[in-house]
Protein backbone atom coordinates (compact mmCIF):
# COMPACT_ATOMS: atom_id res chain seq x y z
CA UNK A 1 0.00 0.00 0.00
CA UNK A 2 1.16 3.52 -0.75
CA UNK A 3 1.15 5.67 2.39
CA UNK A 4 0.92 9.45 2.24
CA UNK A 5 1.93 11.36 5.37
CA UNK A 6 0.92 14.82 4.17
CA UNK A 7 -2.28 14.91 6.21
CA UNK A 8 -0.39 14.62 9.49
CA UNK A 9 -2.75 11.91 10.80
CA UNK A 10 0.03 9.33 11.15
CA UNK A 11 2.15 11.51 13.41
CA UNK A 12 -0.81 12.12 15.71
CA UNK A 13 -1.83 8.45 15.86
CA UNK A 14 -5.23 9.09 14.30
CA UNK A 15 -6.91 8.83 10.95
CA UNK A 16 -9.78 7.58 8.86
CA UNK A 17 -10.25 4.09 7.44
CA UNK A 18 -7.74 4.90 4.70
CA UNK A 19 -4.94 5.68 7.12
CA UNK A 20 -5.77 2.65 9.27
CA UNK A 21 -5.84 0.28 6.28
CA UNK A 22 -2.65 1.77 4.78
CA UNK A 23 -0.71 1.37 8.00
CA UNK A 24 -2.09 -2.02 8.97
CA UNK A 25 -1.59 -3.55 5.51
CA UNK A 26 1.94 -2.16 5.41
CA UNK A 27 2.73 -3.56 8.86
CA UNK A 28 1.43 -6.99 7.85
CA UNK A 29 3.61 -6.96 4.74
CA UNK A 30 6.63 -5.85 6.77
CA UNK A 31 6.07 -8.78 9.14
CA UNK A 32 6.06 -11.21 6.22
CA UNK A 33 2.33 -11.82 5.90
CA UNK A 34 0.69 -12.11 2.50
CA UNK A 35 -1.67 -9.12 2.82
CA UNK A 36 -3.75 -7.09 0.41
CA UNK A 37 -5.56 -3.76 0.45
CA UNK A 38 -9.34 -3.99 -0.05
CA UNK A 39 -11.19 -1.16 -1.79
CA UNK A 40 -14.97 -0.92 -1.44
CA UNK A 41 -16.58 1.26 -4.10
CA UNK A 42 -19.21 2.40 -1.56
CA UNK A 43 -16.52 4.26 0.41
CA UNK A 44 -14.50 2.08 2.77
CA UNK A 45 -11.16 0.24 2.79
CA UNK A 46 -9.70 -2.57 4.90
CA UNK A 47 -7.24 -5.49 4.74
CA UNK A 48 -7.21 -9.18 3.92
CA UNK A 49 -4.51 -11.55 5.16
CA UNK A 50 -3.85 -15.01 3.75
CA UNK A 51 -3.88 -17.54 6.59
CA UNK A 52 -1.86 -20.71 5.90
CA UNK A 53 -3.57 -22.27 8.92
CA UNK A 54 -7.06 -21.72 7.46
CA UNK A 55 -5.80 -21.95 3.86
CA UNK A 56 -7.83 -18.92 2.80
CA UNK A 57 -7.93 -15.13 2.77
CA UNK A 58 -9.26 -13.61 6.00
CA UNK A 59 -11.06 -10.28 6.32
CA UNK A 60 -9.41 -7.88 8.82
CA UNK A 61 -10.68 -4.36 9.47
CA UNK A 62 -8.18 -2.60 11.75
CA UNK A 63 -10.37 0.49 11.92
CA UNK A 64 -13.23 -1.57 13.41
CA UNK A 65 -11.17 -4.15 15.33
CA UNK A 66 -12.86 -6.88 13.24
CA UNK A 67 -11.43 -10.27 12.29
CA UNK A 68 -13.05 -12.60 9.73
CA UNK A 69 -16.43 -10.82 9.62
CA UNK A 70 -16.87 -10.21 5.88
CA UNK A 71 -20.64 -9.71 6.06
CA UNK A 72 -20.47 -6.93 8.66
CA UNK A 73 -20.72 -4.18 6.03
CA UNK A 74 -23.79 -5.52 4.27
CA UNK A 75 -25.60 -7.06 7.25
CA UNK A 76 -24.48 -4.69 10.02
CA UNK A 77 -23.74 -1.38 8.32
CA UNK A 78 -26.51 -1.93 5.74
CA UNK A 79 -24.21 -1.06 2.83
CA UNK A 80 -25.44 -1.55 -0.71
CA UNK A 81 -22.23 -3.11 -2.02
CA UNK A 82 -21.30 -3.24 -5.68
CA UNK A 83 -17.56 -3.70 -6.25
CA UNK A 84 -15.02 -4.82 -3.64
CA UNK A 85 -11.55 -5.13 -5.16
CA UNK A 86 -8.38 -6.59 -3.60
CA UNK A 87 -4.96 -5.12 -4.45
CA UNK A 88 -1.74 -6.91 -3.54
CA UNK A 89 1.87 -7.03 -4.72
CA UNK A 90 0.99 -10.06 -6.86
CA UNK A 91 -2.45 -9.48 -8.32
CA UNK A 92 -5.76 -7.64 -8.42
CA UNK A 93 -8.87 -9.70 -7.57
CA UNK A 94 -12.60 -8.97 -7.53
CA UNK A 95 -13.69 -10.27 -4.09
CA UNK A 96 -17.14 -8.66 -4.04
CA UNK A 97 -19.06 -11.91 -3.53
CA UNK A 98 -17.20 -12.70 -0.31
CA UNK A 99 -18.88 -9.68 1.25
CA UNK A 100 -22.48 -10.38 0.18
CA UNK A 101 -24.82 -12.86 1.89
CA UNK A 102 -26.69 -13.36 -1.39
CA UNK A 103 -24.37 -12.62 -4.34
CA UNK A 104 -27.28 -12.33 -6.77
CA UNK A 105 -28.52 -9.22 -4.94
CA UNK A 106 -25.44 -7.15 -5.77
CA UNK A 107 -25.37 -8.03 -9.47
CA UNK A 108 -27.86 -5.29 -10.49
CA UNK A 109 -25.59 -2.71 -8.82
CA UNK A 110 -22.53 -3.81 -10.82
CA UNK A 111 -22.68 -1.59 -13.92
CA UNK A 112 -20.31 -2.03 -16.86
CA UNK A 113 -19.35 -5.47 -15.59
CA UNK A 114 -17.43 -6.49 -18.70
CA UNK A 115 -15.38 -3.28 -18.73
CA UNK A 116 -14.45 -3.67 -15.06
CA UNK A 117 -13.39 -7.29 -15.44
CA UNK A 118 -11.36 -6.47 -18.54
CA UNK A 119 -9.65 -3.67 -16.62
CA UNK A 120 -8.72 -6.08 -13.83
CA UNK A 121 -7.42 -8.66 -16.33
CA UNK A 122 -5.33 -6.05 -18.14
CA UNK A 123 -3.95 -4.76 -14.85
CA UNK A 124 -2.82 -8.25 -13.91
CA UNK A 125 -1.34 -8.88 -17.36
CA UNK A 126 0.57 -5.60 -17.64
CA UNK A 127 1.69 -4.89 -14.07
CA UNK A 128 2.79 -8.29 -12.75
CA UNK A 129 5.56 -10.55 -13.97
CA UNK A 130 5.77 -13.91 -12.23
CA UNK A 131 7.84 -17.03 -12.68
CA UNK A 132 5.98 -20.07 -14.06
CA UNK A 133 5.93 -21.66 -10.59
CA UNK A 134 4.62 -18.49 -8.93
CA UNK A 135 1.99 -18.01 -11.63
CA UNK A 136 0.85 -21.63 -11.20
CA UNK A 137 0.58 -21.12 -7.44
CA UNK A 138 -1.42 -17.89 -7.81
CA UNK A 139 -3.75 -19.38 -10.42
CA UNK A 140 -4.46 -22.43 -8.28
CA UNK A 141 -5.07 -20.31 -5.18
CA UNK A 142 -7.35 -17.94 -7.08
CA UNK A 143 -9.41 -20.81 -8.49
CA UNK A 144 -9.93 -22.17 -4.98
CA UNK A 145 -10.87 -18.71 -3.71
CA UNK A 146 -13.44 -18.15 -6.47
CA UNK A 147 -14.97 -21.59 -5.85
CA UNK A 148 -15.34 -20.86 -2.14
CA UNK A 149 -16.97 -17.50 -2.82
CA UNK A 150 -19.42 -18.62 -5.47
CA UNK A 151 -20.29 -22.22 -4.66
CA UNK A 152 -19.83 -22.64 -0.91
CA UNK A 153 -20.82 -19.20 0.27
CA UNK A 154 -24.12 -20.02 1.97
CA UNK A 155 -22.62 -23.00 3.81
CA UNK A 156 -19.94 -20.77 5.28
CA UNK A 157 -22.09 -17.83 6.31
CA UNK A 158 -25.28 -19.41 7.62
CA UNK A 159 -28.31 -17.47 8.79
CA UNK A 160 -27.48 -16.89 12.43
CA UNK A 161 -24.59 -14.45 12.30
CA UNK A 162 -24.65 -11.29 14.38
CA UNK A 163 -23.54 -7.92 13.01
CA UNK A 164 -23.58 -4.52 14.62
CA UNK A 165 -23.40 -1.14 12.92
CA UNK A 166 -20.22 0.80 12.38
CA UNK A 167 -18.25 1.60 15.55
CA UNK A 168 -15.67 4.13 14.33
CA UNK A 169 -16.55 7.79 13.85
CA UNK A 170 -19.02 10.00 15.69
CA UNK A 171 -22.62 8.85 16.12
CA UNK A 172 -23.97 11.73 14.00
CA UNK A 173 -21.53 10.93 11.19
CA UNK A 174 -22.38 7.22 11.22
CA UNK A 175 -26.10 7.93 11.21
CA UNK A 176 -25.74 10.44 8.37
CA UNK A 177 -24.12 7.69 6.29
CA UNK A 178 -26.75 5.13 7.30
CA UNK A 179 -24.08 2.84 8.77
CA UNK A 180 -25.28 2.70 12.35
CA UNK A 181 -26.96 -0.66 11.85
CA UNK A 182 -30.33 -1.66 13.24
CA UNK A 183 -29.41 -3.72 16.31
CA UNK A 184 -26.42 -4.60 18.43
CA UNK A 185 -27.34 -8.24 18.89
CA UNK A 186 -29.35 -11.07 17.41
CA UNK A 187 -32.87 -11.41 18.75
CA UNK A 188 -34.46 -14.77 19.47
CA UNK A 189 -35.58 -16.56 16.35
CA UNK A 190 -32.18 -17.25 14.82
CA UNK A 191 -30.83 -20.60 13.70
CA UNK A 192 -32.11 -23.85 15.20
CA UNK A 193 -30.23 -27.15 15.58
CA UNK A 194 -32.54 -29.77 14.04
CA UNK A 195 -32.25 -33.54 14.21
CA UNK A 196 -33.96 -33.80 10.84
CA UNK A 197 -34.67 -37.36 9.75
CA UNK A 198 -32.55 -38.98 12.48
CA UNK A 199 -34.40 -41.98 13.93
CA UNK A 200 -31.91 -43.45 16.41
CA UNK A 201 -29.14 -40.97 17.24
CA UNK A 202 -28.17 -37.37 16.66
CA UNK A 203 -24.89 -35.60 17.48
CA UNK A 204 -23.67 -32.03 17.05
CA UNK A 205 -20.16 -30.90 17.98
CA UNK A 206 -18.49 -27.50 17.75
CA UNK A 207 -14.74 -27.30 17.05
CA UNK A 208 -13.42 -23.82 17.96
CA UNK A 209 -10.12 -24.30 16.12
CA UNK A 210 -11.88 -24.77 12.79
CA UNK A 211 -14.86 -22.60 13.83
CA UNK A 212 -17.27 -25.26 12.60
CA UNK A 213 -20.06 -27.56 13.70
CA UNK A 214 -19.97 -31.26 12.83
CA UNK A 215 -23.42 -32.87 12.70
CA UNK A 216 -24.10 -36.60 12.54
CA UNK A 217 -27.45 -38.36 12.14
CA UNK A 218 -27.77 -42.09 12.79
CA UNK A 219 -24.02 -42.49 12.31
CA UNK A 220 -24.21 -41.34 8.69
CA UNK A 221 -21.90 -38.92 6.83
CA UNK A 222 -20.98 -35.79 8.76
CA UNK A 223 -22.48 -32.43 7.84
CA UNK A 224 -20.28 -29.40 8.45
CA UNK A 225 -21.57 -25.87 9.13
CA UNK A 226 -19.56 -22.73 9.96
CA UNK A 227 -18.97 -20.35 11.69
CA UNK A 228 -20.08 -20.66 15.34
CA UNK A 229 -23.09 -18.37 15.04
CA UNK A 230 -24.55 -20.26 12.08
CA UNK A 231 -26.38 -22.47 14.61
CA UNK A 232 -27.01 -19.92 17.36
CA UNK A 233 -30.61 -19.13 18.32
CA UNK A 234 -29.81 -15.91 20.19
CA UNK A 235 -26.55 -14.02 20.56
CA UNK A 236 -25.95 -11.03 22.77
CA UNK A 237 -22.42 -9.68 22.31
CA UNK A 238 -20.56 -12.99 21.97
CA UNK A 239 -17.73 -13.35 19.46
CA UNK A 240 -15.00 -15.84 18.62
CA UNK A 241 -11.54 -14.84 19.84
CA UNK A 242 -8.25 -16.34 18.61
CA UNK A 243 -5.07 -15.66 20.58
CA UNK A 244 -2.30 -16.46 18.12
CA UNK A 245 0.44 -15.54 20.59
CA UNK A 246 -0.92 -18.15 23.05
CA UNK A 247 -2.25 -20.44 20.30
CA UNK A 248 -5.70 -20.59 21.92
CA UNK A 249 -9.24 -19.96 20.67
CA UNK A 250 -12.60 -19.55 22.43
CA UNK A 251 -15.92 -17.68 22.48
CA UNK A 252 -15.95 -14.53 24.60
CA UNK A 253 -17.80 -11.33 25.34
CA UNK A 254 -17.44 -8.45 22.90
CA UNK A 255 -16.69 -5.29 24.88
CA UNK A 256 -19.60 -5.80 27.26
CA UNK A 257 -19.85 -6.45 31.00
CA UNK A 258 -22.66 -8.97 30.36
CA UNK A 259 -23.24 -11.29 27.40
CA UNK A 260 -25.25 -14.39 26.63
CA UNK A 261 -25.59 -17.00 23.92
CA UNK A 262 -28.38 -19.51 23.34
CA UNK A 263 -28.72 -22.70 21.31
CA UNK A 264 -32.09 -24.30 20.55
CA UNK A 265 -32.48 -27.97 19.62
CA UNK A 266 -35.55 -29.37 17.87
CA UNK A 267 -35.96 -33.11 17.39
CA UNK A 268 -38.42 -34.98 15.21
CA UNK A 269 -38.77 -37.74 17.83
CA UNK A 270 -38.92 -37.72 21.66
CA UNK A 271 -35.52 -37.86 23.36
CA UNK A 272 -34.60 -41.12 25.06
CA UNK A 273 -31.21 -40.13 26.50
CA UNK A 274 -28.87 -37.15 26.32
CA UNK A 275 -25.22 -36.36 26.95
CA UNK A 276 -24.21 -32.69 26.90
CA UNK A 277 -20.71 -31.29 27.27
CA UNK A 278 -20.11 -27.52 27.18
CA UNK A 279 -16.90 -26.44 28.85
CA UNK A 280 -15.93 -22.97 30.02
CA UNK A 281 -12.97 -21.28 31.66
CA UNK A 282 -13.03 -18.26 33.98
CA UNK A 283 -10.33 -15.93 35.25
CA UNK A 284 -10.29 -13.36 38.05
CA UNK A 285 -13.93 -12.71 39.02
CA UNK A 286 -15.50 -13.84 35.77
CA UNK A 287 -18.66 -15.94 35.99
CA UNK A 288 -20.41 -18.29 33.56
CA UNK A 289 -23.87 -19.69 34.32
CA UNK A 290 -25.65 -22.31 32.24
CA UNK A 291 -29.38 -22.99 32.04
CA UNK A 292 -31.64 -25.42 30.22
CA UNK A 293 -35.16 -24.51 29.12
CA UNK A 294 -37.87 -27.12 28.63
CA UNK A 295 -41.21 -25.71 27.47
CA UNK A 296 -40.73 -22.52 29.47
CA UNK A 297 -39.36 -24.22 32.58
CA UNK A 298 -35.78 -23.07 33.11
CA UNK A 299 -33.28 -24.72 35.43
CA UNK A 300 -29.57 -24.18 36.04
CA UNK A 301 -26.95 -26.83 35.43
CA UNK A 302 -23.20 -27.22 34.97
CA UNK A 303 -22.53 -29.13 31.74
CA UNK A 304 -18.79 -29.46 32.30
CA UNK A 305 -19.31 -31.79 35.27
CA UNK A 306 -20.04 -35.48 34.86
CA UNK A 307 -22.65 -35.57 37.62
CA UNK A 308 -25.34 -33.60 35.78
CA UNK A 309 -28.78 -35.18 35.52
CA UNK A 310 -30.18 -34.98 32.01
CA UNK A 311 -32.99 -37.47 32.63
CA UNK A 312 -35.43 -34.56 32.62
CA UNK A 313 -34.90 -34.26 28.84
CA UNK A 314 -36.45 -37.69 28.35
CA UNK A 315 -39.67 -37.51 26.38
CA UNK A 316 -39.14 -33.94 25.17
CA UNK A 317 -38.53 -32.96 21.53
CA UNK A 318 -37.31 -29.41 22.07
CA UNK A 319 -34.94 -27.76 24.51
CA UNK A 320 -32.67 -24.71 24.73
CA UNK A 321 -29.30 -24.17 26.40
CA UNK A 322 -28.12 -20.70 27.43
CA UNK A 323 -24.75 -19.50 28.71
CA UNK A 324 -24.53 -16.14 30.49
CA UNK A 325 -21.14 -14.49 31.04
CA UNK A 326 -20.37 -11.63 33.37
CA UNK A 327 -17.71 -10.07 35.58
CA UNK A 328 -17.72 -7.05 37.89
CA UNK A 329 -16.10 -3.79 36.89
CA UNK A 330 -15.36 -2.27 33.52
CA UNK A 331 -11.76 -3.34 33.04
CA UNK A 332 -10.42 -2.97 29.52
CA UNK A 333 -9.80 -6.70 29.14
CA UNK A 334 -12.75 -8.01 31.17
CA UNK A 335 -13.86 -10.03 28.14
CA UNK A 336 -10.90 -12.34 28.81
CA UNK A 337 -12.33 -13.34 32.17
CA UNK A 338 -15.07 -15.61 30.75
CA UNK A 339 -14.27 -18.01 27.92
CA UNK A 340 -16.45 -20.69 26.37
CA UNK A 341 -14.91 -23.78 24.75
CA UNK A 342 -11.29 -22.64 25.18
CA UNK A 343 -9.01 -24.98 23.24
CA UNK A 344 -5.73 -25.15 21.35
CA UNK A 345 -5.79 -23.62 17.86
CA UNK A 346 -3.97 -26.64 16.49
CA UNK A 347 -6.33 -29.30 17.86
CA UNK A 348 -9.71 -30.35 16.50
CA UNK A 349 -11.27 -30.74 19.93
CA UNK A 350 -15.00 -30.46 20.64
CA UNK A 351 -15.64 -28.84 24.05
CA UNK A 352 -19.23 -28.33 22.82
CA UNK A 353 -21.06 -31.59 22.25
CA UNK A 354 -24.69 -32.72 22.28
CA UNK A 355 -25.40 -36.44 21.87
CA UNK A 356 -29.02 -37.61 21.75
CA UNK A 357 -30.72 -40.95 21.27
CA UNK A 358 -34.37 -41.55 20.37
Amino acid sequence: AVVSTQSGHYGRGEGRCGEWANCFTGICRALGYDARYIYDATDHVWTEIFSPHLDRWVHVDSCENAWDRPLMYEQGWKKQLSYVIAFSKDEVVDVSYRYALNPSEIKPRRVEETAVQNKIANCNRLNFRHSPDKQHFLTKRLAKEMTAMLLKHNLVTGSGQVYAGRESGSLDWRQSRGEGGTMSHQEEGGAVIKSGDATHSFSVRYCPAGDKYIISRDGGPDQVLAPFDSLVFKNENVVRKAEYDWNMVYLARANSSKSSIKWRVECSKPIKSALITMLHTTYHEGQVSWSCDLDGETSSFQPQFSDIDLSKLEGFCTFSITAKMSSPGTQENCWQHTQLFRTDLGREESPFQIDLTF
